[in-house]
């Protein structure tokens, strides 16, 4: 099978990937920017406690399983193979070009989707704080747009400078918050009264809440395993990816249930200012005394959303010149620039997918980008789903064919895809509104039409290379 992975070397100056550069604390940092935890610790409860009510952290025990279930599928084939292109590299380099043109089709409609998203997550951040500092020119439409175009501009050239500065700037911008984020936490603490120990009971716990919660907990963490596109420029890839794999997930798991048990006692005392939108760091902040913070933690929580944006841009741009390389895609965001060792045109690609999608909603399809994304953001989960089941269809067959197939490993699989369908199957049941039925089918739709074409052309491909050999 030949090597369609981006290629990497050492050498100064080479048109490639900077092997080895990255160690394992900043592959870490940046798998960890990428699912920004001090973020999460705050607004994941606003929605679990609309959700789940009081028994949120239960749903997150709850789903300890179904996150195991990932981190066992991705380490069978992060064990074997080292690749930029991740979900859609390893289904590839274990079955051939269709299982990587299946898998890789609907995770490249992902990516393009998450570059908007991200942007428009760090424009929420950047729209509180500039309301917070009474500038209300921040809520007209050409302002948001603005605004996702400078933060995108400046991601997309820090993510060309090169992998370290991104991973040494996505770690500073995600720590940042820290202080800051646990002074509310220790505020919210004092103040919650009886609510902390209240949550514990399971008195008037619903199934149906329960399972919603565990969903959206779920829903959260998709995408974490994208820090395996960096596995030619991380130094030991194996033994590394192996290591950061159950630690971010162990990571999302304590952040999250110490944002349940200290953040949603509070927030259930205020529902109807979550209900409203208000940020639940203002609610929280308020609350608990400390009305001071919300500027400063504002402020700080931008960086971190920052963060997540150019580790996104990092991973979503090796994914997509992977493709490239593949002929998914044009082959020129496939190049390297000799220059900074990044994947320059495919970077760039995916920072006018970042500014372009929202600016198309606003002036016109005449929704604003958060009203986009509203439509978006459920539809990754879809796209998403599409390789995680490959993924788990490929371990059983891994096992099966290294004569392994009665393993523990082949129970998760079987677990995780049945999880999976659930999932699945659920969300389906849930989806209300027009747009919001629709803008799946069309994301997937999409995803079928590069499958479809992408099959085509590997067809074509391989008649003409039996044609030629034939003819010689």
């Amino acid at each position: 099978m030949s090597d369609i992975e981006l290629p990497a070397s050492r050498e100064e100056g080479a048109p490639s990937l900077r092997a080895g550069t990255l160690s394992m604390p900043k592959v870490l940092g940046m798998g960890a920017s990428y699912l920004a935890p001090g973020v999460i610790l705050i607004f994941n409860p606003a929605s679990m406690a609309l959700v789940s009510g009081k028994q949120s952290w239960l749903a997150i025990l709850l789903d300890i399983p179904a996150f195991l279930f990932l981190v066992v599928g991705v380490a069978v084939f992060a064990k074997r193979y080292v690749v930029t292109g991740s979900l859609m590299s390893y289904l590839g380099e274990a079955f051939g070009s269709k299982s990587r043109m299946f898998s890789g089709a609907p995770l490249l409609v992902a990516y393009f989707l998450s570059m908007p998203l991200t942007a428009i997550f760090v424009l929420t951040f950047a729209q509180g704080l500039l309301l917070d500092m009474h500038m209300t020119w921040a809520n007209s439409p050409t302002a948001q747009v603005l605004v996702v175009a400078v933060v995108t501009i400046i991601a997309a050239y820090i993510s060309y400078r090169g992998v370290n500065l991104s991973a040494r700037f996505a770690i500073f911008c995600t720590v940042i918050c820290a202080p800051f984020v646990l002074i509310l936490i220790v505020a919210a603490l004092i103040h919650t009264g009886s609510g902390f120990t209240d949550q514990f009971s399971l008195k008037g716990m619903k199934f149906s809440d329960l399972v919603a919660g565990l969903v959206m907990v779920f829903v959260g963490l998709v995408g974490f395993e994208g820090f395996t596109a960096l596995g030619r420029e991380t130094k030991d890839p194996v033994r590394n990816t192996l290591i950061i794999l159950p630690v971010l997930v162990g990571l999302v798991v304590v952040v999250l249930l110490v944002g349940c048990l200290t953040l949603v006692p509070v927030l259930l005392q205020h529902v109807a200012a979550v209900n409203a939108g208000q940020s639940p760091s203002s609610i929280v902040a308020d609350a608990s005394g400390v009305s001071w913070l919300k500027i400063p933690l504002d402020a700080t929580l931008l960086l971190a959303t920052f963060s997540c944006l150019i580790a996104v841009l990092n991973d979503a741009a090796r994914v997509t010149a992977t493709a490239g390389r593949d002929g998914m895609l044009p082959t020129g965001l496939g190049v390297i620039s000799p220059k900074t060792g990044t994947p320059a045109r495919s970077i760039i690609f995916m920072a006018v997918l970042a500014i372009g999608i929202p600016a198309v909603s606003q002036y016109v399809v005449q929704q604003s980008p958060l009203q986009a994304s509203a439509a978006m953001g459920p539809t990754l989960v879809y796209l998403w789903l599409v390789p995680y089941l490959a993924m788990f269809v490929g371990v059983i067959a891994i096992k099966r064919r290294e004569g392994a197939l009665v393993s523990l490993t082949t129970l998760i699989a079987v677990l995780g895809f049945l999880f999976l369908i659930f999932l699945t199957v659920y969300s389906i049941s849930q989806l209300t509104g027009t747009i919001q039925k629709a803008a799946p089918a069309i994301a997937l739709g999409l995803a079928a039409l590069l499958f479809i074409v992408s099959l085509i052309r590997d067809i074509g491909g391989s008649g003409r290379s039996a044609l030629a050999k034939a003819s010689a």
